[in-house]
C-alpha cells in the first residue's frame, strides 16, 4: 500500500513537471493551458502534503518503537518529499503569476 501510495506521487510529480514545460516551452499558452497546469499543480502540492502527513505519522510510531533504521529511512523520504514540495510550491506560484 505504501509503494502504491509512493507511486501515485511520483506519477503527479512528474506529470507537473512536463505539464509545466509544456507551459513554458509553449509559444503562446493559452489560458486554458495554465489552467490545467495550475490544477495539476495544486493536486500534487495536495498529495504531497498528505505524503508528508503521513511520514510524520510513520516517523513518530518509528521512534516510539525504537526502530532506529526505519526513523533515519523515514527521516530521509520526509526530507526528499518536503524538497519536492517546496519545488512544486514554486513552480505554483509561477503559474498563478503567468
Amino acid at each position: 500500500e505504501a509503494a502504491l501510495e509512493r507511486a501515485r506521487e511520483a506519477n503527479a510529480w512528474g506529470a507537473v513537471n512536463a505539464a509545466t514545460r509544456r507551459h513554458l516551452l509553449a509559444d503562446k499558452p493559452t489560458a486554458k493551458d495554465a489552467s490545467n497546469d495550475a490544477t495539476q499543480a495544486e493536486t500534487a502540492i495536495e498529495e504531497t502534503e498528505r505524503a508528508l502527513q503521513r511520514l510524520g505519522e510513520e516517523l513518530a510510531s518509528a521512534t516510539v518503537a525504537r526502530q532506529w533504521d526505519r526513523v533515519r529511512s523515514l527521516k530521509r523520504e520526509y526530507e526528499d518529499t518536503q524538497r519536492a514540495l517546496d519545488a512544486l510550491l514554486v513552480q505554483w506560484e509561477a503559474l498563478a503569476v503567468a
